[in-house]
């Protein structure tokens, strides 16, 4: 049976991720950028340390940015831990 469980914010060490997915055993942490850039997204999970307490499962890491003109998304990054 496949599960998928969405949260809230969940506080970790440096902060919070915007959003964080746990789907048949895989854990996807994802950050949202407006204007930015989806590599900036992804940098902050990483320095913040938003992915440390999925240690030992596999995790992805998703950077997204959208853009505040159109509401949509303008790029993406993702990394695999």
């Amino acid at each position: 049976m496949n599960r998928c469980e969405c949260g809230k914010r969940r506080r970790e060490c440096g902060g919070r991720a915007d959003v964080v997915v746990r789907y048949n055993g895989i854990v996807y942490v994802i950050e949202l950028k407006v204007d930015k850039s989806a590599r900036e997204a992804l940098e902050q999970i990483k320095e913040k340390g938003y992915h440390e307490s999925y240690k030992g499962k596999e995790v992805y890491l998703i950077g997204i940015n959208i853009s505040s003109k159109t509401g949509r998304i303008e790029d993406w990054e993702y990394e695999r831990i």
